[in-house]
């Protein structure tokens, strides 16, 4: 087999366990807004927030002394650059959960889905120089077109914008932007640092500084004492949702780079469609319905184009790291 070959078939395979870990990342987010579910009305708002960062980041800070990289994790937290991405994490999941307890669970996946396949990729152009090419791929402009379409039918067409307060419906117009640059700085730090270190520290340092907004927030501190129930409930979701799920995707981005994963994240609506309605028994109408379609069909279409001849894709070689 020729060399050129052998890089392809190699490309080709980390490019397959990739798409694995970043689907199983999916499923796993998706079922965020499950737990959100199951404890809304019943937990403050401070609490939805500060625990599930916590219970990520108490995990993470485990993993890494198990790993022998506890030193890493530490260190983290001298580097200027952690702060922002605390910052942009903390941001991004309070804008999330606006969102979720206004408009529904699919809404706040659907703008999630903006943030991931149209800004993100855009971002990584801009700043970190990954996807050459792909911005005058119409190819891929046409699956951005098509993702950011379905999504505001869906969101258009579910009626929730109608009953969003002022203050959810600007949390709905920043929440892809913040989710965007919270990925792309974390994936280029991911590239440097261990996991635990990037995605470890920014969970940690976010529950840190929720518990300081806290006072901020609906329930404030005393919103923070919850019943046994409800904290295990919280620490299991944040222990899959800012633990496991992470810890998936940002390998997937070592294996294949960064744009993959990130337009594999289309998966979420439709996990997130059948999370929600198996909970609450409430089905979209036929035109919001066919909106969540269309943007994972656009998804799937920016995907395709991240395999088209040429320079884009630039896929990092993967770093000889441990596998679970």
């Amino acid at each position: 087999m020729a060399d050129g070959e052998r890089l392809a078939s190699g490309f080709s395979e980390r490019r397959q366990r990739a798409t694995v870990l970043a689907l199983l990342a999916a499923l796993l987010w998706s079922s965020y807004y499950l737990f959100i579910l199951a404890l809304e009305g019943s937990v403050a708002l401070s609490a939805l927030l500060v625990y599930p960062f916590l219970a990520g980041g108490i995990a993470y800070a485990v993993w890494a002394v198990v790993r022998g990289e506890s030193r890493n994790f530490v260190a983290g937290f001298r580097r200027p650059g952690s702060y922002l991405r605390i910052a942009l994490f903390l941001g991004t999941q309070t804008l999330l959960l606006l969102v979720t307890l206004s408009g529904g669970p699919v809404d706040a996946a659907l703008l999630s889905l903006v943030g991931d396949v149209v800004l993100t990729p855009v971002f990584a152009r801009a700043l970190v120089g990954e996807g050459r090419g792909l911005l005058s791929n119409p190819l891929f402009l046409g699956g951005m077109v098509l993702a950011t379409s379905g999504s505001v039918l869906t969101i258009l067409e579910g009626g929730s914008t109608h009953s969003l307060s002022l203050l959810a419906t600007v949390a709905g117009v920043f929440l892809p932007i913040v989710l965007a640059g919270f990925f792309i700085s974390a994936a280029e730090e991911n590239l440097r640092q261990p996991i635990s270190t990037v995605a470890g520290g920014a969970a940690l340092g976010a529950g840190v500084g929720a518990v300081l907004i806290a006072p901020l927030l609906p329930g404030g501190w005393p919103g923070l004492a919850v019943g046994p129930y409800p904290f295990a409930l919280l620490g299991v979701g944040g222990v899959v949702t800012f633990f496991i799920a992470p810890d998936l995707y940002f390998r997937a981005i070592r294996r294949a780079g960064l744009l993959l994963p990130s337009l594999l994240m289309t998966a979420i609506p439709v996990f997130t469609l059948g999370f929600t309605v198996s909970v609450t028994r409430t089905v979209p109408s036929p035109l919001g319905l066919a909106g969540i379609p269309i943007a994972a069909l656009g998804g799937l279409i920016a995907v395709r184009s991240t395999q088209a001849p040429g320079t884009l894709s630039d896929a990092v070689p993967e770093p000889p790291i441990p596998v679970l």
